[in-house]
């Protein structure tokens, strides 16, 4: 996720995505 990676920050250790 290098796309959104500053708005989902947060949300991209939990997605791992």
């Amino acid at each position: 996720m290098a796309r959104c990676s500053s708005t989902m920050a947060s949300r991209s250790d939990s997605n791992s995505e």
